[in-house]
């Protein structure tokens, strides 16, 4: 069902429009009127009808001009005009305006009828079309950041190769992540200890609650406390990366102690221990799986030493190629 106004400043045939046609068996549940331009704007801003059936010569505001002012203010409905005989010059306007059919006075209610049903029809494939792009667009989004985390666990998962780097590029530019390609950065892989036993039995909803509220205390944290862009993600192993880009004067001197700060609200929230592995390098996205095995790594041998002392490993990852150049204890304490 749907809701018209009608616009006309003669009252008999206003009222005649209002009353005396069968507007329901139209497909119509609300008739509402208007006696002039001004008041039409009005009712049209509060009440949003999906069509507006309008006289074309009105004192003060003319059809032509409530047309244009509806226009502007992005009116989403469809639009009849109607004139006498001596008007027809601006139907061209008119139609130039948008709108989506033009009746002659005195009106023909079989006319009147093709016109509005028609109007309603082609306003309802509107309405679905919109609806229907609009699902598309809020699955699409609701899909980036599982489309995002399945293309950086393919980027760390091996090293950079040439051949595809267009099409990769082309991908971190659509899911805002271009900044990656020549950034200084570092990466931190944080994890769980012991993450098959803290959940209850083997039960997969605890532990990706569990995971992804220690996510979000993570991801808060770093977005607060981080100057530069960033990206967290899962990991297969269910581990938390970050990837951070770092400014050009701190890639190895600053960056540790928020994210040690962010494992240990996470830590103290949740009642668990966290260890954290970190590795850094200025090689950009050529450097990230590098980057990753090294932080990977790092995580692997804090926890082997069984260190209780302190919060994370970093290493620093040479450009050109590939291994740990040193290694450096953190000096956060355990949750």
């Amino acid at each position: 069902m749907a809701r018209i106004l009608i616009v006309d400043d003669e009252r008999e045939i206003r009222n005649g429009l209002v009353k005396q046609i069968p507007w329901s068996e139209w497909g119509v549940d609300e008739v509402l009127d208007a006696d002039d331009g001004d008041t039409a704007l009005e009712v049209a801003a509060r009440r949003r009808p999906e069509l507006i059936v309008t006289d074309i010569r009105m004192p003060r505001m003319s059809g032509l001009k409530l047309i244009e002012a509806l226009v502007e203010r992005r009116y989403e409905g469809s639009l009849i005009v109607v004139s006498g005989f001596d008007d027809f010059h601006y139907a061209k306007e008119a139609f130039k305006l948008g709108v989506s059919d033009y009746l002659l006075k005195p009106l023909d209610k079989n006319d009147l009828f093709k016109a509005v049903t028609a109007a309603l029809e082609r306003q309802r494939e509107k309405n679905e079309s919109e609806l229907s792009r609009s699902l598309i667009r809020q699955g699409y989004e609701s899909a980036v950041p599982k489309i995002r985390e399945e293309l950086l666990r393919q980027l760390i998962r091996r090293p950079y190769r040439e051949d595809p780097a267009a099409r990769n590029e082309r991908k971190l530019a659509q899911l805002d992540l271009a900044w990656l390609l020549d950034a200084r950065l570092r990466l931190a892989v944080i994890g769980i200890d012991s993450l098959r036993a803290l959940t209850l039995g083997p039960s997969a909803l605890d532990k990706e609650a569990l995971l992804a509220e220690a996510g979000s205390v993570l991801a808060q944290t770093i977005a607060a406390l981080h100057p530069g862009r960033s990206v967290l993600f899962r990991s297969e192993q269910d581990d938390w990366v970050a990837v951070l880009q770092q400014p050009e004067a701190s890639a190895d001197e600053t960056g540790a102690d928020f994210l040690e700060e962010a494992r240990e609200r996470i830590g103290h929230a949740f009642d668990i221990r966290l260890d954290m592995g970190e590795a850094c390098g200025d090689g950009g996205l050529h450097q990230l799986s590098d980057l990753y095995r090294s932080a990977r790594q790092s995580l692997a041998s804090r926890r082997l030493r069984g260190k209780r002392s302190g919060g994370s490993v970093r290493r620093r990852v040479g450009r050109s190629a590939g291994g740990p150049a040193g290694e450096s204890q953190g000096t956060g304490g355990d949750p």
